[in-house]
C-alpha cells in the first residue's frame, strides 16, 4: 500500500490516476512514453491493492473513457439509468442500495457491511442531519467503519456539508459535459473528458471508501483542474448564465452608475441602455461587464456607443469576471433583502433593479 493507511486507498488512487496519464497521452504526445509507464504503474497498483472496491472503480474509468464517441447522447444515458434504479426499486424485495453487496470482484470483499452503513445512514437520519452523530457503532456490528465517503460526510458534518459535496460533484460533471462540446478544439474536449472520467472514478470510489488520508490531496487537485479549465474555457464553449439585467451598484447618495452583465446578450444590449438613460435621473455610468461572450456581444459595443452616449463603458477580461462575479452577489443579496432594505435605509437608497 506504500504511502497510504490502506491498500484501498493505494488502489483508489492508481485508478484515479488512469484517465489522468490517458490525458497526458493526448495532450502531450511528447510525453507518450512516460504517459504509458504512468498508466501501466497505475494498473499495476490497482491489481496489487486485491480490493473490489478499485477494481471496480478502474473498470468504471476505463468504461467512461471508452464513451467518448456516446458524449452528445448522455443525458439519454443518465435517465435511463435513472430509471433503471427505480424500476429495479420497485420490482426489489430489497432496497436498491443492496445492489452494493453484490460487488465481489475478488471473492471475499466486505459488501454487506457497506450495504447495511448505507442502509442504517439512512434508516438513522435522524440521528445525523443536523450537525452529525457523535458515534456511529450502536447502528450495529463494526458500523464506526464507515467505509463510504458520503456516509462519513453525512455523519460527522450533517446534511448541508452532503448536499454542497453532491453539488461540488454536479458542478464537475455540468462543466466538463458543457466543454466537452467544443467542436472546433477536439483536444481540450478530450481533456474536459478525461477530467470527468477521473471525477467519475471517484464517484464509484466514494461508494467503497471515504478518503481518510492524503489522497484526499488527489480529490482537490482534481476539482481544482476541473474548475481551472472550466474557467479557462473558450468563449463558444461557455453557456449563458440567464437574461441580462442591469445590476446596480450600491454607491453613495446621488450617484448614478449602473453595471450590465452582457454575456451573450448582444441583441439585448441597445435595448437595456436606452431604458436606463431614459430614466429621469441623470445616469453618470453605464458599466458594460462580459467575460467570453460568443455572440459578438463587446463588438456591439463601438457601434452601440455612437447611439448612447459617452457614458457608456466596458469592462472585460480578468477584470470584468471579477466585477461580474462581485456585482452578481451583490445583486442576489439586494433582491433577497430588498422590502428590509427599504425599510431600514429609505427607498431613495437603492436603486431601481431594470431587466
Amino acid at each position: 500500500m506504500g504511502c497510504f493507511q490502506h491498500p484501498l486507498l493505494a488502489g483508489t488512487f492508481g485508478a484515479i490516476s488512469v484517465p489522468l496519464f490517458a490525458a497526458l497521452w493526448v495532450q502531450a504526445p511528447k510525453r507518450r512514453f512516460m504517459a504509458t509507464i504512468g498508466f501501466l504503474s497505475a494498473t499495476v497498483i490497482v491489481i496489487a491493492s486485491a480490493s473490489s472496491t478499485p477494481l471496480l472503480a478502474y473498470a468504471c474509468g476505463i468504461l467512461a473513457l471508452a464513451m467518448w464517441p456516446m458524449r452528445m447522447h448522455m443525458r439519454i444515458l443518465r435517465w435511463a439509468l435513472v430509471g433503471t434504479l427505480v424500476l429495479l426499486q420497485i420490482l426489489m424485495k430489497v432496497p436498491v442500495w443492496a445492489l452494493i453487496q453484490r460487488v465481489d470482484l475478488i471473492g471475499g470483499s466486505s459488501g454487506f457491511h457497506r450495504y447495511y452503513l448505507v442502509d442504517q445512514f439512512i434508516r438513522n437520519a435522524g440521528e445525523w442531519w443536523l450537525l452529525g452523530a457523535r458515534s456511529t457503532a450502536q447502528w450495529g456490528p463494526d458500523m464506526w467503519d464507515h467505509a463510504n465517503q458520503y456516509v462519513a460526510i453525512g455523519v460527522t458534518s450533517g446534511v448541508v456539508p452532503l448536499a454542497v459535496f453532491l453539488a461540488v460533484i454536479v458542478w464537475g460533471f455540468k462543466s466538463m459535459g458543457r466543454l466537452t462540446h467544443w467542436r472546433k478544439e477536439t483536444g481540450k474536449a478530450l481533456l474536459a473528458w478525461f477530467l470527468g472520467s477521473a471525477l467519475f472514478v471517484n464517484v464509484v470510489a466514494f461508494f467503497g471508501i471515504s478518503y481518510f488520508d492524503q489522497i484526499a490531496l488527489v480529490w482537490w487537485c482534481l476539482l481544482a483542474m476541473i474548475s481551472t479549465l472550466s474557467v479557462s474555457a473558450p468563449a463558444h464553449a461557455r453557456v449563458s448564465p440567464g437574461p441580462p439585467s442591469a445590476v446596480p451598484v450600491i454607491m453613495p447618495r446621488g450617484s448614478s452608475k449602473y453595471a450590465i452583465p452582457i454575456f451573450n446578450r448582444a441583441h439585448r444590449i441597445r435595448a437595456v441602455v436606452e431604458s436606463l438613460l431614459s430614466q429621469t435621473m441623470a445616469i453618470e455610468e453605464v458599466i458594460l461587464v462580459d467575460h467570453g461572450s460568443e455572440d459578438g456581444a463587446p463588438d456591439r459595443i463601438p457601434h452601440d456607443r455612437a447611439h448612447l452616449g459617452p457614458a457608456l463603458a466596458e469592462a472585460s477580461g480578468a477584470v470584468g469576471y471579477i466585477t461580474a462575479s462581485v456585482l452578481g452577489a451583490v445583486h442576489c443579496i439586494v433582491r433577497l433583502a430588498a422590502w428590509r432594505a427599504v425599510r431600514m435605509w429609505g427607498q431613495d437608497r437603492i436603486a431601481m433593479l431594470v431587466k
